[in-house]
């Protein structure tokens, strides 16, 4: 997980009051403006608050989920990865 990054405290303090709700959430914007590290700094504030917590990170750029093509290919690797853990899954 990345380390060094430019904390977005004003983009956190919004989004914080839905972690853990079962919402979707969805971020949006240009290229390169950030979307992905805020990803990786909420990823850390949960590990942070709670160690234990399984998170699963897909990354499309990523050789590894390059088979992942279509709704259904995403919905059953969740389901997969869902059974393997009895609590929540935080997925990215």
């Amino acid at each position: 997980m990345k380390k060094d990054l430019i904390y977005r405290k004003r983009y956190l303090d919004r989004v914080r009051p839905f972690i853990g709700k079962s919402l979707i959430k969805v971020f949006t914007g240009q290229r390169r403006v950030g979307k992905s590290y805020l990803l990786f700094q909420i990823m850390q504030e949960i590990q942070a608050n709670y160690p234990q917590a399984p998170l699963v990170y897909i990354n499309k750029e990523d050789l590894a989920f390059s088979e992942m093509r279509t709704a259904e290919d995403l919905a059953s690797f969740v389901m997969d990865e869902k059974k393997e853990w009895s609590e929540k899954l935080y997925f990215y």
